[in-house]
């Protein structure tokens, strides 16, 4: 089975190759693009973010499995994506693959850490409104952009891939700013939640005198009262009180 490339053909075997070499490129063409004032420049700029994270989930998928790609069991492509093509009866061109939600789903199975949230995929909503109506928002791109990042770094390694080498030179700083402002961003959500706790604690215990919420922050402290595969102690930020992090692993189908 041969896939075509312009005007060369790569072998099955390097279909995941084909696909994370076209991932880096719309990746750094998103990087690129999304700062920009031109509106052609914007729209291609959300093309290539969810392209870079539709391509760059089946470059993974691709190296666990081929048939991995196969759109509901097509019979042709699962041919073509075996390495059988000789007993298709259509083209190359004509492969039908897995679509970029449910590829989303699979990352997701695979890696529950996976930021492509399946509730807002925005990096492939940002792409479906550019290349279907020619309209894209410069703020909902931005957070595509970010969600295309934390996509490609998560993979990045699964891949055995370099971040410098895949990024390039000029869009490594930004991607670092991106993740930096990412970062901030979840931190200033926390930093919210505990505001709200406390404004709650505050409330359940504003009719005890001082002494009486000290006795009863003890007595609920927490303690380790379910079994999970790993417990840890934790402060609470909010009460001061010991409590518990409770940790299971969920294992999927082998």
């Amino acid at each position: 089975m041969w896939w075509p490339a312009g005007k060369r053909v790569v072998p099955s075997s390097r279909l995941k190759q084909l696909l994370a070499r076209s991932a880096r490129w719309h990746a750094r063409t998103a990087i690129a693009g999304f700062v920009s004032d031109d509106l052609d420049a914007l729209l291609q700029a959300a093309f290539s973010c969810g392209s870079a994270v539709e391509l760059i989930s089946k470059a993974y998928l691709a190296s666990l499995s081929h048939s991995f790609l196969t759109d509901k069991g097509e019979r042709d492509s699962l041919f073509m994506f075996a390495g059988h093509g000789a007993l298709a009866n259509t083209s190359a061109t004509q492969v039908r693959s897995i679509g970029a939600l449910d590829v989303a789903r699979v990352l997701k199975h695979l890696h529950r850490e996976s930021p492509l949230d399946l509730q807002d995929p925005v990096a492939l909503r940002v792409r479906n409104s550019a290349a279907h109506m020619a309209l894209v928002d410069a703020g909902e791109l931005r957070l595509g952009v970010i969600q295309m990042v934390k996509v490609v770094e998560m993979i990045l390694p699964l891949l055995d891939l370099e971040p410098e080498a895949f990024w390039g030179d000029h869009a490594v700083p930004v991607v670092s700013a991106l993740l930096d402002q990412a970062r901030t961003e979840i931190a200033r959500v926390v930093q919210a939640k505990i505001s709200a706790a406390k404004e709650r604690l505050a409330l359940l215990t504003k009719s005890l005198a001082a002494d009486q919420v000290v006795i009863l922050l003890a007595t609920l402290s927490g303690r380790a009262t379910s079994p999970s595969e790993h417990n840890e102690q934790q402060v609470c930020p909010v009460c001061g009180q010991q409590g518990w992090l409770l940790c299971n692993i969920e294992r999927g189908e082998v």
